[in-house]
């Protein structure tokens, strides 16, 4: 089993990799006992790591906060390309640094137990959510001036065969009004 982030792999002893999916609903019972959920989304899956570092391989795990803390441009928290089997299987190409990362001595043992979650970036169904077009909308100020919130208008090739048709039967009605 190995990890790479952005083509750096991950190294450490006993590593573990746990890919999770959440199927979120909510029930829609109320107080009852029906069954019947309500969807609320895909939500983005997440991968838990769990390794372990000797204490002399130290910089093995500042590497890895680092990683961890890494930021780009923007500001953001860093986002990788994941490789991993489990997370492959899963469909996770990208992912970044969610929540905690920790390491915990055994002294006994002269290691860290290290574990840190990493979560899905990029997912099919936030790709196709980013895809759907919203209507556009203007907001109008007191002195009926647009406050700049305008979106481009649609062309009549951006519109669906239905609004197409809704479009012409407007504008035909329109047209009889002003003659």
């Amino acid at each position: 089993m190995s990890l790479r982030l952005d083509g750096t792999d991950i190294k450490g002893y006993q590593l573990q990799v746990v890919a999770a999916l959440d199927l979120a609903g909510d029930s829609l019972s109320g107080s009852g006992s029906g069954t019947e959920v309500a969807e609320t989304g895909d939500k983005p899956k997440k991968i838990t790591v769990e390794l372990q570092y000797r204490f002399v391989d130290a910089d093995q795990l500042r590497a890895l906060v680092k990683l961890a803390e890494a930021r780009d441009a923007g500001g953001s928290r860093k986002t990788y390309q994941l490789g991993n089997q489990t997370a492959s299987a899963m469909g996770v190409r990208q992912a970044r640094f969610l929540g905690e990362l920790t390491a915990r001595e055994d002294a006994s043992a002269d290691f860290w137990s290290v574990r840190f979650q990493l979560q899905e970036v990029n997912s099919i169904p936030e790709q196709v959510q980013a895809r759907e077009t919203t209507p556009a909308t203007t907001d109008v100020g007191a002195a009926g001036t647009a406050t700049g919130t305008e979106q481009p208008a649609e062309t009549v090739a951006d519109l669906s065969t239905f609004e197409k048709v809704l479009t012409w039967v407007d504008d035909s009605i329109g047209g009889s009004d002003a003659g």
